[in-house]
């Protein structure tokens, strides 16, 4: 906590007023970065004027942009949490981060089914180990 009030300026007081101890913080970290990405493919997905492929490579872009916009600083913020967590708060993050990447991996595959359907991409593409691409596992 301490080094968070040192980078962001903010009194302790003032963060512990949102989040009563580093374990909650840290759901408020996890739960920021999921919504980021959901919206990110939310948005990609309800865009059906573009092709499937345009989609995804939208999104591509748009995660690509985050990385660069924190000058590079860092790469998937969920495995950074997930490696650089304590141990005991282990279990929250396990099962949201998983949550979310089960349900990206959804929509990818909703999208490449979209692109065969389409007759954008092969019938003969294995839709699942596509999808599994943007798949973490812990």
């Amino acid at each position: 906590m301490d080094e968070l009030v040192r980078v962001s300026k903010v009194s302790k007081s003032n963060v512990y007023y949102h989040f009563s101890n580093k374990e909650e913080l840290l759901e408020g970290v996890v739960d920021y970065w999921i919504d980021m990405y959901q919206s990110a493919i939310d948005d990609v997905m309800s865009q059906t004027q573009f092709s499937v492929e345009d989609r995804i490579q939208m999104f591509l872009k748009q995660l690509s942009q985050g990385v660069q916009s924190r000058e590079y600083q860092g790469g998937c913020p969920f495995i950074t949490l997930y490696i650089q967590s304590p141990v005991q708060a282990t279990q929250i993050k396990k099962k949201k981060i998983g949550l979310f990447f089960t349900g990206l991996q959804k929509k990818v595959s909703l999208l490449l089914k979209q692109g065969v359907e389409n007759g954008e991409f092969r019938d003969t593409i294995q839709i699942d180990e596509v999808a599994s691409l943007f798949y973490y596992k812990s």
